[in-house]
C-alpha cells in the first residue's frame, strides 16, 4: 500500500508545486531535438507541424497547472513520478486516440524536471505498450535514452523529444499507453539518481490517465486510494501520430567502410528519405561544410576521421531526426617537381626534371624524357613543354603535379637611330622593336634626356654638344645582346654649307652687357628662329628675325649670370650654335 503525499490539497500544491526558482515553465515543441547526443537548435531547420498529424494533449489545456511531485519529508522520499523510496519501476500514461485517422506513432515530447545521475549513461527506456484493455498489454515498441540525452534538454528547459524509427503500428483500438522505465535508477543508493515526470495538478485530470508499474511488477492506477498515490493527473507527455511517418535515410558513395584519399569526393543522396519542410546535411571536415540539396557530392582536402550527420524535418508530423556516418580520409602524396633548368638556353638541349613526395612516379608526356618513370628523369623538349608527374603513396593514394620546362632561345638586337647627327635642344628616335626574343630593353643614354629608358622605342633630346654613345642591353631568361651602338653628335651640321662658320661674327660686350651677332650670308633669305641657351640646355631667349643676306643681331645679357651660353639660329636648311661666355 502507497502512502498518500498530503490529505490537504492546498498544502501539497504549495509543498510540491514546480519550483519557480528552477524554472518557470517548459518550453514549447521543436525548440531543440537530439539523437545519439548530438543537439541542433530551430534556427537550423523551420519547424511547422504538419497537417497530417494529431498532437495528442496538445497544445496543453490552458486550465492545468504543470507541477511536480515528491514522496516524504521535504521530497526525502523521491519522486512520485520518478526514482523513489517503493522502488518504482515504470510510470505511464494512457491515450485513447480512436477518433483521429491516424495509426502510427511517430514519437512523443516528454516534460522531464530535476534529471541527474552521477552515471550519465544509466539508460530510462521509453515504453509503447497495448491498450486496447484499458490496462497495459503487450509491448508494441521501445526507445533508450540516456540520462545525459535527458538532462541535455531539461538543464536547458526543453521537453525531451523522443522519436521511433520506424514508427509504431498502433493497435486497431488506436488505445495505447507510453511508459518511462526508471527501473535503472535508483534512491536508495548513494549518489540518488533524481529524475522527475512533470504533470497536471490533482484532480485536473478526472479519471486520472496515470499508471505505474510497481517493485512487484503489477500495474495500478494513480487514483487507487489502496494501492497507488489517490492522485487524478495526465504526466505531460504528448504523442504525435500519422499515417505518414517520417524515413532518413541517405547512400554513401564510397560507403563508410572504404577508405578515400584527400582530395577527392563522396556523392551522399537522401531520396530515399521522407522530408517534410526541410533538409540539413553536416559534412565535417567537407566542402561544401553544409547543404540543403538532397543529393551532393562533397570534396574532403584533408586527412582525417569525420562525421556526416542528415538533418530532417519529414513526414507528416515534421519531425526531427538524424542520422550520421564516418568518413575515413587518408592522405595523397604532396608533389613539388622542379626543372633544372626552367628555361634551356642554347647551346644548352636539355633539362632535369626532380620529384618527391611518394613511393612511385609516372611522367608525361613521355616522348621527350628518357624515362617515363622514376624520381629524376632528363627532359630534352623541342618547344616549350609542361611535364605532367603522377606519384603514388605505399597507402595506393596518388596525386598529380606539373612543371613547365621553357625552350628558350638568345635575344638578338635590330635596332635603328633616326639621325646621328643633331643641333643642341634637338631629339632622336631609336627603335629596336624589330629586336627578337627580346624580353626587357635597358638603354642608356649619356648626355641625353632621358639618361635611359626601357621602352623598345625611346625619343631621347640633346641639350648639350658632343658626341655622345647610346647603348641597348636587350636581355631575356637566356642572356643579353648589347651588340647595338650608336654615336650622336650634337652641334650643327649645315655650318659647312652655308659657310656660316666664317660668315656670323659674334661676340659678347662686356662693357654694355649686350651679346651682339652680324650676319653676311647671301643666302640667308627668310624668317629664322634667333635663341639663347644655357649650359643647363635651358632656353632664355628666343625671337625671329628677318634676314636677307645681312642682319645685326643685339641681345641684352644684363640679367643673366656669368658662364657658358650657346646662340642658334634655325630655320630652312640652317642648323647654326656658336659658344660664347659671358664673364
Amino acid at each position: 500500500m502507497k502512502k498518500v503525499l498530503l490529505v490537504l490539497p492546498a498544502f501539497m500544491f504549495s509543498a510540491f508545486a514546480f519550483a519557480q526558482s528552477n524554472r518557470t515553465s517548459m518550453n514549447a515543441p521543436g525548440n531543440i531535438i537530439e539523437n545519439q547526443g548530438l543537439s541542433v537548435q530551430k534556427s537550423s531547420v523551420p519547424h511547422t507541424m504538419a497537417t497530417a498529424c494529431d498532437t495528442l494533449n496538445y497544445p496543453i489545456n490552458p486550465s492545468w497547472t504543470q507541477v511536480y511531485y515528491t514522496t516524504g519529508t521535504n521530497g526525502s522520499g523521491g519522486f512520485v513520478n520518478g526514482p523513489n523510496q517503493y522502488n518504482d519501476k515504470e510510470k505511464a500514461n494512457y491515450f485513447d486516440a480512436s477518433a483521429s485517422p491516424y495509426g502510427k506513432l511517430q514519437g512523443m515530447l516528454i516534460a522531464f524536471s530535476h534529471v541527474y545521475s552521477a552515471n550519465t549513461s544509466k539508460i530510462v527506456t521509453i515504453r509503447i505498450y497495448d491498450g486496447t484493455s484499458g490496462s497495459p498489454g503487450a509491448t508494441l515498441g521501445t526507445k533508450n535514452l540516456t540520462i545525459a540525452q535527458i538532462m541535455a534538454y531539461s538543464s536547458q528547459n526543453y521537453f525531451t523529444q523522443v522519436i521511433f524509427s520506424p514508427a509504431i503500428n498502433l493497435p486497431a483500438s488506436k488505445k495505447f499507453f507510453v511508459s518511462v522505465d526508471v527501473s535503472n535508477l535508483s534512491w536508495s543508493a548513494l549518489p540518488k539518481d533524481s529524475l522527475a515526470i512533470n504533470s497536471n495538478s490533482d484532480p485536473q485530470s478526472m479519471p486520472t490517465t496515470t499508471w505505474e508499474k510497481q517493485s512487484n511488477n503489477t500495474w495500478y492506477r494513480y487514483d487507487d486510494a489502496v494501492n497507488s498515490w489517490n492522485l487524478n493527473i495526465t504526466l505531460y507527455i504528448f504523442p504525435f501520430i500519422t499515417n505518414t511517418p517520417y524515413a532518413i535515410s541517405y547512400t554513401q558513395n564510397p560507403t563508410s567502410n572504404t577508405p578515400i584519399c584527400s582530395g577527392t569526393s563522396v556523392n551522399y543522396d537522401a531520396s530515399a528519405s521522407i522530408i517534410g519542410s526541410g533538409l540539413l546535411w553536416n559534412f565535417q571536415g567537407g566542402l561544401p561544410a553544409n547543404s540543403t540539396q538532397v543529393m551532393q557530392s562533397v570534396q574532403y582536402p584533408a586527412a582525417g576521421t569525420y562525421t556526416t550527420k542528415l538533418y530532417i524535418l519529414g513526414g507528416g508530423c515534421d519531425v526531427y531526426d538524424s542520422l550520421s556516418s564516418t568518413v575515413n580520409v587518408i592522405a595523397s602524396p604532396t608533389l613539388s617537381p622542379t626543372a633544372n633548368p626552367m628555361t634551356i638556353c642554347p647551346p644548352n638541349t636539355t633539362s632535369t626534371l626532380t620529384v618527391s613526395g611518394a613511393n612511385t612516379y609516372a611522367w608525361t608526356p613521355s616522348s621527350t624524357l628518357s624515362s617515363s618513370t622514376g624520381s629524376t628523369v632528363t627532359a630534352t623538349p623541342t618547344a616549350t613543354t609542361t611535364y605532367s608527374v603522377t606519384g603514388t603513396a605505399s597507402n595506393g593514394c596518388t596525386s598529380t603535379a606539373s612543371v613547365q620546362v621553357t625552350l628558350g632561345q638568345n635575344p638578338s638586337v635590330s635596332a635603328t637611330s633616326s639621325n646621328p647627327t643633331i643641333c643642341v635642344g634637338n631629339t632622336v628616335s631609336f627603335n629596336a622593336s624589330a629586336s627578337q626574343n627580346v624580353t626587357i630593353y635597358s638603354w642608356v643614354f649619356p648626355g641625353g634626356t632621358p639618361a635611359s629608358s626601357n621602352s623598345p622605342t625611346p625619343t631621347i633630346t640633346y641639350n648639350s654638344p658632343g658626341t655622345f654613345i647610346a647603348h641597348l642591353y636587350a636581355s631575356n631568361n637566356c642572356g643579353v645582346d648589347s651588340s647595338f651602338t650608336v654615336s650622336v653628335s650634337v652641334g650643327c651640321v649645315g655650318l659647312t654649307e652655308n659657310n656660316l662658320d666664317e660668315q656670323v661674327k659674334t661676340y659678347f660686350n662686356h662693357a654694355s652687357g649686350q651679346f651682339e651677332m652680324n650676319i653676311s650670308n647671301s643666302n640667308l633669305n627668310g624668317n629664322y628662329s634667333v635663341s639663347i641657351v644655357n649650359a643647363l640646355g635651358q632656353e632664355i631667349y628666343r625671337s625671329n628675325a628677318e634676314i636677307s643676306g645681312n642682319a645685326n643681331i643685339r641681345v641684352d645679357m644684363n640679367k643673366f649670370s656669368t658662364g657658358i651660353y650657346f646662340v642658334r639660329i634655325n630655320g630652312t636648311e640652317v642648323n647654326f650654335s656658336r659658344k660664347f661666355i659671358k664673364e
